[in-house]
């Protein structure tokens, strides 16, 4: 008989249960590990949302500047009387592409095109 007949049945299950024990851990810090690596990723990933927000807001300035000069330019050159003449015309085609808009009266391309067109204006 072997060394196993000799041992008592809580010996024995003590044995099977050490064995297993053993044999899981392996694997469960393989996932454990795989599992910290995620979370280390997350956070990097994290960390890096501050600056790109700071990035987009610096974008976001830096044309809304670009807008502005060039309207403070072109105000410059055109004098108030020209000036006043084009917000007028602008005025005027804005009313009737909001009437349309609010009328439901025009489609979204055509009222996309015409919105650019007065943007650009």
């Amino acid at each position: 008989m072997g060394i196993l007949a000799h041992l008592r049945l809580r010996t024995k299950i003590a044995g099977v249960a050490v064995l297993a024990i053993g044999m899981s851990v392996l694997p469960a810090t393989m996932i454990v590990r795989e599992r910290l690596q995620e979370i280390r990723a997350a956070q990097a990933e994290a960390a890096g949302v501050p600056p790109a927000g700071a990035l987009l807001k610096l974008l976001r300035l830096t044309q809304q500047h670009r807008g502005l000069s060039a309207m403070l330019l072109t105000v410059t050159a055109l004098g108030q009387a020209q000036l006043l003449a084009q917000a007028t015309a602008l005025r005027d085609d804005w009313r009737p592409l909001t009437a349309a808009v609010a009328g439901r009266s025009i489609g979204g391309p055509a009222s996309f095109t015409r919105h650019s067109m007065l943007v650009a204006a």
